[in-house]
């Protein structure tokens, strides 16, 4: 600490000693060091909250892209299990004929429609494996 400062009426003091100020001097200088202190204080706080933004922005981040990463993984999940019910259906649908090459079966035995999507041929079934077709 500076050995000379200045009082509060602009004279020199040799050493700074809280007990040759008056008591409302005293409150003073101790409500200072207490702003000083409590501003520091506010600026550690203040430091610590914009690095938890950023935790949770990142956080946040992270949980947006493992959302879309399992939503993908669901959808492509469905997908292949429509695929695979459909490919299903129709290795049961024929009753026989063609050697199981392209659905040269005969029709399916329930009287399936040509828009059913277990007919090979049918705009549903095309639709379906061009689908899974693409997550392959």
């Amino acid at each position: 600490m500076d050995p000379t400062l200045v009082d509060d009426y602009g004279e020199y003091v040799e050493e700074f000693n809280l007990e040759h100020l008056s008591n409302g001097q005293q409150q003073r200088h101790e409500q200072e060091t207490q702003i000083r202190s409590l501003q520091a204080e506010l600026q550690r706080a203040r430091h610590e909250c914009g690095r938890m933004r950023q935790e949770r922005d990142h956080y946040r981040e992270k949980c947006m892209i493992l959302e879309r990463r399992q939503q993908h993984l669901h959808q492509h999940q469905h997908d292949m299990d429509a695929v695979s019910n459909n490919n299903n259906n129709n290795n049961n649908a024929g009753t026989g004929g063609g050697g199981g090459g392209g659905g040269g079966g005969h029709p399916p035995a329930n009287g399936g429609s040509p828009s059913d999507p277990s007919n090979p041929s049918s705009p549903e079934f095309q639709q379906l494996h061009s689908v899974a077709g693409a997550y392959q």
